[in-house]
């Protein structure tokens, strides 16, 4: 893994410590079969600093792209674990988990940064980061 720039971490954290709201791109309606107006979400619109931290991740090559090698089992395990025990390997399985599986469930990356799990893992993963001295 390569060193990551440390401005990346600066920006992601102001825009996930400030509790952000994820807007999403042109929210839609219908009217149902029993004539009820029924709404639904539709893409989520990511600030810049989401952008750039999953950029990041695969540019630094720390996306773990074996996540999956093990079954979802594990990786189900992991989401309820605290990020904040987590070493490097498991803390890049889940962000790899949940950055790829954004590709298949549309808002997964919004759900984790509203519920503060992007956070949780972004802070250890810097940690992790200074500590083996891997920040530029």
């Amino acid at each position: 893994m390569e060193k990551f720039r440390k401005q990346i971490f600066d920006d992601l954290f102001a825009y996930l410590e400030n509790a952000p709201e994820v807007k999403r791109d042109n929210p839609q309606s219908y009217i149902n079969g029993e004539g009820k107006t029924v709404s639904f979400e539709t893409y989520p619109l990511y600030d810049k600093a989401i952008h750039s931290f999953i950029t990041e991740m695969y540019d630094k090559h720390a996306m773990r792209m074996d996540y999956l090698k093990n079954g979802i089992e594990p990786l189900k395990k992991l989401r309820v674990k605290q990020c904040a025990q987590m070493p490097l390997q498991e803390i890049q399985l889940l962000l790899t988990y949940y950055i790829r599986g954004e590709r298949f469930c549309t808002g997964l990356v919004a759900d984790i940064i509203q519920n503060g799990k992007l956070l949780d893992c972004a802070r250890r993963l810097y940690e992790l980061l200074n500590k083996d001295d891997l920040l530029v």
